[in-house]
């Protein structure tokens, strides 16, 4: 057992990627320079992000109370105290799986907080990673996590804080250095100048810059994608962008930016279905009439930007790119050890995986829900030749008798070349064998440089 802290708290879930696991990814570089939102408190300490619409949870200070931010809500509806300190939240983290349920609790009545808990059990990775917090920090879940944190929300109100903007009296000349990244989509929403579109084509689809210049000191650039209703339809479906997720960057001339920074979000008009979906629908919409983008179509806005620094100048590069995915290179099945499988390699050529170990493995209590299953196999293997980290993955193809809300199951691996680890998915009693799915990472080649005619410098 480890004392529980900020730093103790973030060193575990920096480890074999427990945050990205849990949704609650700590940064290395986070502590006294650490850069904040226009919504999180003044001077706070960011445990982890989740990943996703700037999301974050973080310590106030002077305060023990956990607080989730969400700088895409609507105005009053950013910032929500959900632990009263560090030991219940982690508490939390072990009833509810990730930071989803936790995050989005206060806008939920208690059945649906039940119900979304339930369908949104994490995979191999996560539960692992909640079986280690329990056992590093020697804890147990919330009994009643929905009625806990609507007991911490009671009288609370986001000006009970102080925000960067209402830090010290106002400054003749705000340094640029310090402004927060332009909002981009709903209420409070800053706009570069919108310019001439300039188009170029995405994935056989339409793609568009439909404005950048200077905003707040940061050098700011939209770029609206048109995404047809059938890919839509099969994003959904899936549930997955792999393939769809792009990024965009930009680089001045000369110099080099002192910090990069980005948002995306997506319009979808004709495929809402919650409340909280149709409220995200109207808060992009706004950047798509801005633009005098066609409504009744569907788009993408990415925002990419830097802050300025001395010595960039220059016409400024935008570049678009593919986000890497994972793709099915084979299959194969597991029912003990000795068993060797030769796979594609992901550079060409074969590889050789050999399974070393083939064991059932039993979650400990407490970090799950009492009705949930807990057995699993565990399977070590070896690869050969080395593929390099990161070039390989496994998944559990999802039996049928799988947990419902069991999505499928990632692989864990602990150290390179000498031996891995892949657990599968949960079973309330253990098939005779398993199905995985050898994945390969993919990038698709295709991308865009587009010249901004305009020189950025000091003016």
């Amino acid at each position: 057992m480890q004392p529980l802290t900020l730093e103790t708290l973030r060193a575990f879930l920096l480890e074999e990627g427990r945050g990205e696991a849990l949704c609650l990814a700590p940064n290395p570089a986070w502590d006294e320079g650490e850069e904040h939102y226009f919504c999180t408190p003044l001077g706070a300490k960011i445990i982890g992000s989740a990943g996703v619409d700037g999301i974050h949870f973080c310590l106030a200070p002077g305060r023990e109370t956990v607080y989730a931010v969400s700088p895409m809500n609507g105005e009053g509806e950013r910032v929500h105290p959900v632990a009263r300190n560090l030991k219940d939240f982690v508490r939390l983290l072990l009833a509810c799986g990730s930071t989803a349920a936790i995050e989005q609790a206060w806008q939920w009545d208690k059945e649906t907080f039940i119900r979304f808990v339930e369908e949104d059990q994490p995979g191999a990775e996560g539960r692992a990673a909640l079986e280690a917090l329990a056992r590093a920090f020697s804890l147990g879940r919330m009994e009643d996590p929905y009625d806990y944190m609507a007991k911490a929300r009671e009288g609370f109100s986001e000006s009970d804080l102080t925000y960067p903007a209402e830090e010290g009296p106002e400054e003749t000349e705000p340094a640029q250095a310090d402004a927060p990244f332009p909002r981009a989509y709903g209420q409070g929403a800053q706009y570069p100048p919108a310019c001439a579109p300039i188009p170029f084509r995405w994935g056989g689809e339409e793609g568009r810059v439909v404005g950048y210049g200077v905003v707040d000191g940061w050098f700011v650039a939209d770029v609206a994608i048109r995404r047809s209703p059938d890919t839509v339809r099969q994003m959904l479906a899936a549930q997955s962008r792999d393939g769809l997720e792009v990024s965009v960057c930009l680089q001045p001339a000369s110099g080099c930016p002192k910090e990069q920074r980005g948002a995306e979000a997506g319009y979808y008009p004709g495929f809402p279905r919650s409340d909280g979906e149709w409220k995200s629908l109207l808060r992009v919409g706004q950047a798509v009439l801005h633009y005098g983008l066609d409504a009744s179509r569907c788009w993408e806005i990415q925002r990419a930007g830097f802050r300025w620094q001395e010595g960039c100048s220059g016409p400024v590069t935008l570049t678009v790119t593919h986000d890497p995915y994972w793709i099915e290179a084979a299959r194969f099945t597991v029912s003990g050890p000795g068993q060797a499988f030769t796979l594609p390699h992901p550079g060409g050529g074969e590889l050789r995986l050999t399974v070393t170990e083939f064991a059932p493995m039993m979650l400990e209590e407490g970090c799950l829900p009492s009705a949930a299953p807990r057995c699993l196999w565990r399977m070590g293997y070896t690869l050969s030749p080395d593929p390099g980290k990161g070039k390989v993955r496994l998944r559990d193809i999802s039996p049928d008798d799988r947990y419902p809300g069991d999505g499928p199951t990632a692989v864990i691996v602990r150290g390179i070349g000498a031996g891995h680890t892949a657990v599968s998915a949960r079973h309330f009693d253990l098939p005779g064998e398993v199905t995985w799915s050898c994945q390969f990472q993919r990038q698709d080649p295709e991308k865009a440089e587009i010249p901004l005619p305009v020189l950025f410098n000091e003016e």
